[in-house]
């Protein structure tokens, strides 16, 4: 009885193990163990460590720039039912500003047909939606928003459906915690910044420079 127990425990945790895309790096409320230079995550067996770069205090905000790696190379996704083996988008080595807050913002566009109000001619423009923002753990926040170029209006709250807290106005991502993050669309560049409550920031041109509040360059 207990080795059928021990069996069937196993397989839900397989079966569980793969409907998910594994998070990379110390996302909250993982489960992990700290070994000493690295820290391996209990659920995908990510090794993943830090090397500090720069530490400056801030107002509001501070300035933290590290270099880190996650191991993880392949992941199982359900996609439609189907679980396949997809890359990891945390592998490797990487730069990252105050825990990789700025990540990216991915949408879809699609060409539609315009009709103007006044009778004009028809034209084509686009119709943008399914806007995801994507954090520094290669986890997805999807946001009820869309917008149509044609009329320039827009569709939904901005408010992400996933309960994480996240909101999205168009722009910009707000975080639970109240930061702006303004994060590239469509690319994975290094790019962006970040704005705390108070009017606080630090902008990653890209480039291996920063500036802060104050005008200061790194």
């Amino acid at each position: 009885m207990l080795r059928k127990l021990v069996l069937c425990l196993s397989l839900c945790h397989c079966v569980l193990s793969v409907t998910a895309h594994a998070q990379t790096g110390l996302y909250p409320y993982g489960s992990f163990d700290n070994v000493g230079f690295d820290t391996i995550d209990r659920g995908s067996l990510n090794v993943h460590f830090a090397i500090p770069v720069v530490t400056k205090a801030g107002r509001g905000i501070g300035f933290s720039y590290q270099l880190v790696y996650d191991g993880l190379v392949w992941s199982p996704v359900n996609a439609s039912g189907v679980a396949t083996w997809t890359p990891s988008p945390g592998f490797g080595l990487r730069g990252e500003l105050n825990e990789g807050l700025v990540g990216y913002i991915s949408y879809f566009s699609q060409q539609i047909k315009c009709f103007p109000p006044d009778g004009g001619s028809w034209y084509w423009d686009y119709t943008d939606r399914n806007y995801v923002y994507n954090d520094q753990f290669g986890v997805s926040h999807p946001f009820a928003y869309s917008y149509n170029d044609c009329t320039g209006t827009t569709t939904g709250s901005g408010v992400g459906t996933d309960g994480s807290g996240f909101s999205f106005d168009g722009n910009v991502v707000t975080s639970p915690d109240g930061k702006t993050i303004n994060a590239p669309f469509n690319s994975q560049t290094s790019s962006g910044s970040i704005t705390d409550p108070n009017g606080n920031y630090i902008t990653n041109h890209g480039d291996g420079t920063f500036t802060d509040t104050l005008g200061g360059h790194t």
